[in-house]
């Protein structure tokens, strides 16, 4: 992945990073990452132009909803 990033005047395009890294995590957590859209939503700043009613009723849940699933894999494991 590292060698299709893009440059531009030396530096290398932030959201092109943030890609890489998480098909780097993707590939070592056994092609699985937790909450992937919330983080590129936090990274593109969507998430603090969201409402806060919007963040209660459709982004906790989600979070909550994943966070348990996380729980239930360590508790069996």
């Amino acid at each position: 992945m590292p060698s299709l990033l893009n440059r531009i005047g030396g530096k290398s395009i932030p959201v092109e990073k943030f890609a890489a890294r998480k098909a780097r995590k993707y590939a070592t957590q056994g092609n699985r990452l937790l909450l992937p859209a919330v983080e590129f939503g936090y990274v593109l700043g969507a998430l603090s132009h969201a409402d806060g009613r919007t963040l209660r009723t459709r982004l906790l849940p989600v979070v909550r909803q994943a966070v348990n699933e996380v729980d239930g894999e360590w508790d069996m494991g």
